[in-house]
């Protein structure tokens, strides 16, 4: 039973390649917050820009760093609710 909703004809291949492309797609727009908030650091407080990922981890209060990086997955879930 479970195999053979494996192959029924509306499982297409291409179906698959768009979702995953939709959902790296979601994560990827997910990331943008954090880069425009260390190049908007940058910019108007004079910080130095971090170079490794450590330095981006230290580069906000642990709490703002945190969030940032979730966005990124919360954008992630959305596009899998919307793919599915």
């Amino acid at each position: 039973m479970f195999v053979e909703q494996g192959i029924r004809l509306e499982n297409k291949f291409w179906k698959y390649i768009l979702g995953s492309v939709f959902i790296i797609t979601a994560s990827f727009v997910g990331q943008i917050p954090l880069v425009l908030a260390v190049i908007s650091k940058t910019i108007l407080k004079g910080a130095t820009y971090p170079t490794t990922n450590e330095g981006i981890m230290h580069f906000f209060e642990p709490n703002v760093t945190l969030f940032l990086i979730l966005i990124s997955f919360v954008f992630a879930l959305a596009g899998i609710y919307f793919v599915v």
